[in-house]
C-alpha cells in the first residue's frame, strides 16, 4: 500500500476551495486534476460514501444547476431559433415535446409484418445478441434469456 503524503483535512479544504473559486468545475475529475492529485488518490482519501466525497458531489451539483440556469437564461434571451426550440423542449409539456421531437410518417396501402417478435421479456443482452445475429445475415436462432 502506498504511503499517504497528504493531510486529509488540508486536501479536503483545498478541494472545497477549488470548487468555490471556480464555478465552472462540474466533475470530480475537474477537482482532482485542479488540485494536483490523481483520481485514485482522491478516492483513497475520500471513498465512495464518505461525507467528504458527498460534500464534493453536492458542491459540483450546485455548480451544474447554476450553469443550467445561466444557459436557460441565455437561451431565453437569444434570437437563435435552435436555442429557443431547445428551451421549449425543456419546458414544454410531454405532448408539446413529442410534437416537436417526432416526425409524422404516413404509410398508405397494405403493410405486411413478417417475423414479428415480442421483445417485452427479453433482456438487453438478449436483444443485442438478436440484433447481432440479424445484421450478420444469419437466421434468427432461439436465444436463452438471462436467468432462465
Amino acid at each position: 500500500m502506498t504511503e499517504r503524503k497528504f493531510d486529509k483535512q488540508k486536501l479536503f479544504d483545498k478541494a472545497v476551495s477549488y470548487i468555490q473559486n471556480d464555478r465552472n468545475n462540474h466533475f470530480v475529475a475537474d477537482v482532482y486534476t485542479g488540485i494536483g492529485i490523481s483520481g485514485p488518490t482522491l478516492y483513497s482519501y475520500f471513498p465512495v460514501g464518505s461525507t467528504e466525497l458527498g460534500t464534493i458531489h453536492a458542491m459540483l451539483e450546485e455548480n451544474k444547476i447554476a450553469l443550467k440556469k445561466r444557459l436557460r437564461r441565455n437561451w431565453a434571451d437569444s434570437d437563435a431559433p435552435v436555442l429557443q426550440l431547445n428551451l421549449y423542449k425543456l419546458t414544454g409539456t410531454p405532448e408539446e415535446r413529442n410534437a416537436l421531437s417526432h416526425q409524422s410518417v404516413q404509410i398508405q396501402g397494405k403493410v405486411e409484418v413478417e417475423n414479428k417478435i415480442d421483445v417485452g421479456a427479453l433482456s438487453i443482452t438478449a436483444l443485442l445478441e438478436l440484433k447481432k445475429k440479424f445484421y450478420n445475415g444469419n437466421e434468427i436462432e432461439t436465444i436463452e434469456l438471462d436467468g432462465e
